[in-house]
């Protein structure tokens, strides 16, 4: 565990403080570990994972895209 110093960077307000940061649980192990040094195993169900791909990842022209075609174009001298 790690305590570290803070200082708001308001100058007006000036409020000092102390942070503990400390490690939870390990994702990736050390490839160069230290004997005698333990660290927590996570559950390595929920460490980073790849993203799916989204549902929406296709190739249609957005509703609103004024690049149509000229035989679906509306003819504005039709009214």
């Amino acid at each position: 565990m790690r305590e570290l110093d803070y200082q708001c960077e308001n100058v007006g307000c000036g409020h000092t403080f102390v942070v503990q940061a400390a490690v939870v649980r390990t994702i990736v192990p050390s490839a160069t570990p230290r004997a005698g040094v333990h660290l927590p195993r996570g559950n390595p169900n929920l460490g980073p994972k790849r993203m799916p791909k989204p549902a929406n990842d296709d190739t249609r022209h957005p509703a609103n895209d004024e690049t149509l075609p000229a035989a679906s174009a509306p003819d504005p001298m039709s009214g």
